[in-house]
C-alpha cells in the first residue's frame, strides 16, 4: 500500500503546503541566479548556498517517474507558476489532456515522494 494512501487529509494538506513552500523558495532563488550580473547583492557564499538548494531540488524532481516530474515543472517550478492553475496543467499542458482525478493522484504522490526527498520537516 501506497504512502500516500494512509495519510489523513490533514496530513495531506500540511505536506502540500510544506513542498510548495520548498517550490516556491526554488523559483525564487532561481529568479535571484538568473540576475548574476547583479551579484552586488549577495555574496559568494551566498550564491554557492542559492546553487546547491537548486540543485538539489532539481536532482529530488529528476527522481519522480516521468508523469510525476512533468507535472511538478510545469505547476511548480516555471517562473510563472503563481498564475498557473492546476486546471490548466491537466488540460492543456499533458498531451493528450489527463483526466482531474489522474492528475490529483500523480501530484498526491509527487508531492510526498518530494517530502521525502528534500527532508521537508512538516510530516
Amino acid at each position: 500500500m501506497e504512502l500516500v494512501n494512509i495519510l489523513t487529509t490533514a496530513d495531506k494538506k500540511r505536506i502540500h503546503a510544506a513542498v510548495s513552500k520548498c517550490l516556491e523558495q526554488y523559483r525564487i532563488v532561481k529568479s535571484v541566479l538568473a540576475l548574476e550580473s547583479e551579484s552586488a547583492f549577495y555574496s559568494s557564499e551566498q550564491h554557492e548556498k542559492f546553487i546547491k538548494k537548486c540543485k538539489r531540488v532539481e536532482a529530488a524532481v529528476n527522481e519522480l517517474p516521468d508523469q510525476e516530474k512533468f507535472l511538478i515543472t510545469e505547476r511548480y517550478l516555471q517562473p510563472d507558476s503563481d498564475y498557473i492553475s492546476d486546471s490548466n496543467v491537466y488540460k492543456e499542458r499533458f498531451n493528450p489532456s489527463i483526466s482531474p482525478v489522474a492528475y490529483t493522484k500523480y501530484r498526491n504522490r509527487a508531492i510526498v515522494k518530494l517530502a521525502f526527498l528534500l527532508g521537508v520537516e512538516s510530516m
